[in-house]
């Protein structure tokens, strides 16, 4: 037996197992009403404890208002009201999830209020199904699709759609 060609196999069985890991995404899973939701790993710079939010008047009531994070300045979106989801008061489960993403022609960093992490999860491809019509209109926005891991069923959110320019604009034409 040639000792190069099982040298070979365990060189393909490697390539094979890093292209299956390159085929999967890891995806930030939270709880927010008792629902599971995912988000991309790739979109989320932070996951930080409940802090006090500065209010800003006149904004919209899904944008509890502003934090100071080291320095930076950044809005907080309640998403059980983005979502008009029942509302409920932090806990010691409460965290703030910061996403980037790319808003027109600028870079936007937002902090998400949850009401807890769940953790990471790794989901291939076959286990997400594409947006369909579920929710209402607040939720389809912002859901990207479904993803099932075992018996649960996580909704994929899209990180562009959480603030979109114009509610953007709305929230803040005031100050």
């Amino acid at each position: 037996m040639d000792g190069g060609t099982g040298s070979r196999a365990a060189v393909n069985a490697e390539e094979l197992v890093a292209h299956i890991e390159e085929d999967r995404e890891k995806y930030l899973v939270f709880r927010v009403a008792d629902e599971l939701y995912a988000i991309t790993v790739s979109a989320v710079e932070e996951v930080v404890d409940a802090m006090p939010v500065t209010y800003v008047p006149r904004s919209p009531a899904f944008l509890r208002g502003i934090i100071n994070l080291r320095g930076r300045i950044i809005p907080v979106l309640d998403l059980r009201a983005r979502l008009a989801l029942e509302q409920h008061e932090q806990d010691q489960d409460s965290c703030f999830m910061v996403v980037r993403f790319e808003l027109g022609d600028r870079e936007v960093a937002l902090a998400v209020v949850l009401d807890a992490v769940e953790g990471v999860l790794d989901l291939s491809p076959d286990q997400i199904d594409p947006r369909s019509s579920i929710g209402g209109r607040a939720e389809e926005a912002i859901v990207a699709g479904l993803a099932r891991d075992g018996e649960r069923i996580l909704l994929l959110v899209d990180p562009r759609q959480l603030l979109t320019e114009e509610l953007l604009e709305a929230a803040f034409a005031a100050v």
